[in-house]
């Protein structure tokens, strides 16, 4: 829309300021493939579970449609969404989780009930793990 490339064009002289003072691009990316790879590897290690993580983003590479491309390429048909805020919040998480629910519902014949089954972990801030990791 044009409110959000107005928006984007006013905020990129800062946004690019930020990035260059931590080495010139978001470390989003790399952290959240790194969480999914240390996800995958420890339910493995602790249940002997073969799992596959996928990464999708609402604003960047890789979109959320992208990684449901990759999911479909895969054959998988249960998922387990897990967003990397920990709280929840309808900006955040929210936002995300809409866009997923939207991919559903638009194509029921490749994400309908017994096309793919799936669950949502929407919050985890008060997990012991993480309280303890903080």
């Amino acid at each position: 829309s044009s409110i959000a490339y107005f928006i984007a064009k006013r905020r990129a002289p800062k946004s690019r300021a930020a990035y260059d003072s931590i080495g010139g691009g978001s470390p989003i990316l790399k952290y959240s493939n790194e969480q999914a790879d240390l996800l995958r590897k420890s339910l493995s290690d602790r249940y002997g579970l073969s799992v596959k993580t996928y990464i999708g983003m609402r604003y960047w590479y890789p979109f959320t449609e992208e990684a449901l491309d990759a999911i479909r390429a895969d054959g998988i048909n249960a998922l387990v969404i897990v967003p990397l805020y920990p709280q929840f919040s309808i900006s955040t998480s929210g936002s995300s989780l809409r866009v997923l629910q939207e991919e559903f519902a638009k194509k029921p014949d490749m994400y309908g009930p017994s096309k793919m089954t799936h669950t949502v972990v929407s919050s985890w801030y008060d997990r012991p793990g993480y309280v303890r990791a903080m």
